[in-house]
């Protein structure tokens, strides 16, 4: 027959006459009270949170904002922030602290400029500050006097590209104390300060459904030269479906001066689906899969837009044309009706961002002020966080 125990604590006291009492205290009862007592650099969440990261061009212009998400008034004497660069250390420790000060309301936001960013980041600042050692790449953590932490930006002991050469802004459902996911964050371009002090990302549903072509994109050169892309858009037919990532379009007459007339290749800009059997080498894990999604995708649809990206070469280096490719299953589309399968195939899983570079040209194409490249890095980001496909755990 089985038995269970419980471990007991003698604990000794004196009445007023001296005599000697005696109480058994059941240890689990003490292991419970200390265990219900946070530790040093453990997560209990609370109401200040990081809502922006700015990091410009100039690394020196940088600037982290917080943001009071309760309902009451906060000191922030009582807090702190901790940088850690030190990334690759399996249990980091905060290499600069950033010590707060002043009263923040609900809804309101705090921001740390650094000492020598430019004049008009500092006018935005509560507080400057020359140890915001941190040029984008380095996670931080809000802690309390305890060193509690109370939100985190990106994990301790790694290295991020959280907004090196960008603005990190939280979005707006995502305005809570919680470990870091990426998901929770968009990127936008340093081109402008708007950000700063208020607390008016996009919501989630908006970002989801990506960017959206306007009639400016049609008004804009397809080219610009036999070379140069012009980020134009220009409606295409259907040539003929090859996998996941390129398809053949015939182009119009209009573009023939650039030699595109006729049916031509596009490699999806930006993305990298699975490959496909080739040269005695099997398919990778999802690569038939990825093709015969974006080809039923391809079949039924009813109209077909290609975008070349602004700024940017026309063609990659095996001579197909590169492209942002949009489709509609609408008879008779306005613009907005159409929508970017570069950025489906991302979000379902069946393909990964290619090597682009973020920033610089990659700046010049946006949609509600984000650029489609971040839009691509936000999708792929959701299907992670769902494991969805090429994402699933073990591949």
């Amino acid at each position: 027959m089985g038995f269970s125990f419980t471990l007991f604590i003698t604990l000794m006291c004196y009445n007023h006459s001296m005599k000697r009492k005696y109480f058994i205290v059941p240890v689990c009862i003490i292991s419970m009270l200390l265990t219900a007592c946070p530790k040093k650099n453990s997560f209990i969440g609370g109401d200040l949170i990081f809502s922006e990261f700015y990091v410009g061009e100039v690394r020196a212009n940088r600037a982290v904002e917080l943001a009071n998400v309760g309902k009451k008034d906060l000191d922030l004497s009582k807090y702190h922030i901790n940088i850690y660069r030190d990334g690759g250390q399996e249990k980091a420790k905060a290499t600069d602290k950033i010590y707060l000060e002043g009263t923040l309301e609900p809804g309101k936001t705090y921001i740390i400029a650094y000492s020598d960013a430019n004049e008009q980041i500092k006018a935005k600042a509560n507080l400057i500050s020359e140890d915001l050692l941190n040029d984008g790449t380095f996670p931080m953590t809000i802690n309390n006097s305890k060193e509690q932490i109370i939100d985190y930006l990106g994990f301790p002991g790694y290295f991020y590209n959280l907004a090196q050469g960008a603005d990190a802004v939280r979005k707006v459902e995502k305005l809570s104390a919680s470990t870091y996911s990426a998901y929770d964050w968009i990127r936008y371009p340093t081109s402008n300060l708007d950000n700063l002090g208020n607390l008016n990302c996009l919501d989630n549903e908006t970002i989801f459904l990506g960017p959206k072509l306007t009639e400016n994109d049609f008004n804009k050169p397809y080219a610009v030269s036999n070379s140069e892309a012009g980020g134009g858009a220009v409606e295409v037919t259907l040539g003929n479906t090859i996998d996941g990532d390129t398809t053949r379009f015939a182009f119009p007459s209009s573009l023939a001066e650039y030699g595109l007339s006729g049916s031509n290749s596009v490699r999806y800009y930006g993305i990298n689906t699975p490959e496909l059997p080739h040269q005695g080498n099997p398919a990778d894990p999802y690569g038939p899969e990825a093709r015969d999604f974006t080809n039923n995708i391809i079949n039924t649809a009813k109209h077909f837009v290609v975008q070349s990206i602004e700024g940017y070469n026309l063609t990659e280096t095996y001579g197909r044309l590169l492209g942002y490719v949009w489709v509609s299953f609408e008879n008779n589309p306005e613009p907005s009706d159409y929508f970017l399968l570069n950025h489906y195939i991302l979000q379902n899983g069946f393909a990964r961002v290619g090597r682009i570079e973020r920033g610089s040209y990659n700046d010049l194409m946006l949609y509600n002020g984000i650029s489609y490249v971040e839009y691509f890095y936000d999708a792929q980001q959701y299907a992670i966080a769902n494991k969805l496909h090429i994402y699933e755990e073990g591949l």
